[in-house]
């Protein structure tokens, strides 16, 4: 794939997955085997996808809708970087998700992320983006 299409596949997740609060659309972006990184889920990689379903879903369990801005991408190579804002019930997070992409699918993330609105209180899987 190309980079602009590496981007474009990343961007889905971001906009139809986070934003539009679909999980199935993981199983289209994501490979079966995705390898997540995040401090938040501490030193482990966590292999697959349902931590991520999950994250979606606790999104979901909120209600209210979350809006995600793609703040820039940058591809390189077969690598994607994301920095973006989350924002539900008036709480903004940042983050940066680095991806790899390879086979038309997002093998490996991994993702840096804070609450800039205040205390976070949510669920685990939820805070490897947010």
């Amino acid at each position: 794939m190309q980079p602009e299409d590496n981007k474009a596949l990343v961007r889905r997740f971001f906009q139809e997955g986070l934003a539009g609060l679909d999980p199935a659309v993981v199983d289209d972006v994501f490979a079966p085997r995705h390898v997540l990184s995040s401090p938040a889920l501490g030193a482990e990689e966590v292999t697959g996808t349902e931590v991520i379903k999950s994250a979606i879903e606790e999104f979901r369990g909120d209600g209210g809708g979350v809006r995600c801005t793609i703040e820039r991408q940058i591809a390189e190579g077969n690598w994607v970087a994301t920095s973006y804002t989350l924002t539900q019930g008036g709480q903004d997070h940042v983050g940066l998700m680095l991806s790899r992409v390879a086979g038309g699918r997002i093998r490996e993330s991994r993702v840096v992320a804070s609450d800039v609105s205040g205390p976070d209180e949510r669920g685990t899987a939820r805070k490897a983006f947010n």
